[in-house]
């Protein structure tokens, strides 16, 4: 399966577990920095739920990125184009 048909509940799944990640080792560099529990879980919630969305989200645009080039590729030879005749 290639990017361009990744069914949109497999970026969520993705994004879920390298959130997973991400948040534990954003609680321990907390708590190691702070010594405190309850700020350290807080910080991981917020991180986990704010990244959780940008990377979803920047999952999704890469989806595009082939098409988006395909169409810049065909616009530049229209381009080039107009400009020999």
């Amino acid at each position: 399966m290639n990017s361009l048909t990744e069914p949109r509940s497999i970026s969520l799944l993705k994004s879920i577990s390298y959130r997973m990640f991400g948040t534990l080792t954003t609680f321990i560099g907390c708590y190691l920095f702070t010594g405190k529990v309850v700020l350290s879980v807080g910080v991981g919630v917020f991180d986990f739920f704010a990244k959780l969305v940008l990377f979803y989200l920047h999952e999704r645009a890469w989806v595009h990125v082939p098409e988006i080039v395909h169409k810049l590729n065909r616009a530049v030879r229209r381009i080039e184009k107009i400009e020999k005749s």
